[in-house]
């Protein structure tokens, strides 16, 4: 699941500064009382599993005194992100139960990968199936981007709903 980050700036209501409320909330920004909110409904995977202070820090020039149960507390956080899981879409371009199956998966699967080098390839073996599913999409319009181009070289590729895929990279 995707959370909505808000970023909230204190805005005294009167004068120039209401001006500068209202023209944020034409801008898009929601005013609620004295203070405007801007909602980011875009997390960025690539702060996945790292912390925030050790980005600050490094960036910003900034130190951050805290005690270490916060810093431990941090950590473990931050450990698990990384290993979350969340559902989406993946491309499917190979199912069979066939005797050849396997050899064939693993060809597919090698084909694949010289062809797409950059999309993650994942083949199971769910009894007596052999499947080969290809990306991590968080929704069905980021999968259906690269179909056609995957339909070129696996004309029976599909999309299908995964309970769980890896956190796909922002583009």
């Amino acid at each position: 699941m995707l959370a909505a980050l808000a970023l909230l700036v204190s805005v005294p209501f009167s004068g120039l500064m209401a001006q500068e409320s209202v023209n944020d909330a034409q801008a898009g920004a929601a005013v609620a009382d004295s203070s405007v909110v801007h909602q980011y409904k875009v997390l960025d995977s690539t702060l996945i599993g790292r912390s925030i202070v050790d980005i600050v820090e490094a960036n910003g020039g900034v130190t951050i005194n805290q005690s270490s149960s916060v810093e431990h507390a941090l950590a473990a956080h931050t450990g698990v992100t990384g290993k979350r899981k969340l559902s989406g879409y993946r491309i499917r371009i190979f199912f069979s139960n066939k005797q050849s199956a396997r050899v064939e998966s693993e060809r597919v699967e090698n084909e694949f990968r010289e062809a797409f080098p950059s999309i993650p390839v994942y083949r199971t073996y769910p009894s007596p199936h052999f499947k080969v599913a290809v990306g991590d999409y968080r929704t069905r319009t980021d999968a259906l981007k690269e179909l056609d181009a995957i339909k070129v070289y696996f004309p029976d590729a599909y999309i299908l709903k995964e309970r769980e895929i890896h956190y796909p990279r922002l583009k």
